[in-house]
């Protein structure tokens, strides 16, 4: 299974992390009101130790990985902590304009098909099976070889949805074993070359720490091929 990293693991060690910086700095703050500078500074140094070797990891965790491009039709499951969704791209088509003519492209529209199903087989045991999840918010963009990102192109989206019905957004709920195919689309200047689809959970600043997270810092993503495009 290839996923983006997250693991209850990572983010209860993080959050562990945090909560005994927290209690750390409560004990040095009563340390000095009673005049136990002694113990006030052995807390600090413990501290300090223990971020010292969560960063080592991290850092190490995060240098030693290499991007990884899926091909078409290989799924990417995103961690939701408790179960994982899935992706995959589907097929790629490409056009000058969307909508009988309606919105015309200033370089070229990429419409690419994404299939996203609720993976039963990872659900937690402490989790029920019969609720659905509602997933996060997500990061959408294309990559090209230069490092330049286009984000989708909400207004031709929308455009293509009102014509065509495909219109299901990655926010929606799924049941366990639930899955849909939904449309995403990008306006790509014409010069733009080796594209990839990034799409993942939406980052946040707490998501550069947490180990082995594909948001981590310097930590390479997962990002999907493109078939060959009709149109």
């Amino acid at each position: 299974m290839i996923t983006d990293g997250l693991t209850p693991l990572a983010f209860l060690a993080f959050a562990g992390a945090v909560l005994l910086t927290g209690a750390g700095i409560v004990a040095v703050l009563v340390a000095f009101y009673l005049g136990r500078r002694d113990f006030a500074r052995r807390v600090t140094i413990a501290a300090a130790l223990c971020w010292a070797s969560y960063g080592v990891v991290l850092v190490a965790t995060s240098l030693v990985t290499r991007e990884r491009v899926l091909t078409v039709g290989q799924e990417k499951h995103i961690c939701e902590l408790d179960c994982h969704l899935a992706y995959a791209v589907q097929d790629l088509r490409t056009a000058q304009v969307l909508g009988a003519g309606a919105l015309a492209a200033r370089g070229a529209f990429y419409v690419v098909r994404v299939r996203a199903r609720f993976d039963s087989g990872t659900i937690a045991t402490w989790r029920p099976r019969d609720v659905p999840v509602r997933p996060g918010p997500r990061e959408i963009a294309l990559v090209d070889d230069a490092g330049h990102r286009y984000p989708a192109d909400a207004a031709a989206g929308r455009g293509l949805a009102a014509g065509s019905g495909e219109a299901e957004p990655l926010s929606r709920s799924l049941l366990p074993g639930e899955s849909y195919v939904t449309t995403l689309v990008f306006d790509i200047p014409k010069d733009a070359r080796g594209l990839r689809l990034d799409l993942g959970a939406r980052a946040g600043p707490p998501d550069l720490f947490i180990i082995g997270y594909e948001h981590s810092l310097w930590h390479k993503k997962t990002l999907f091929a493109l078939p060959a495009p009709e149109g």
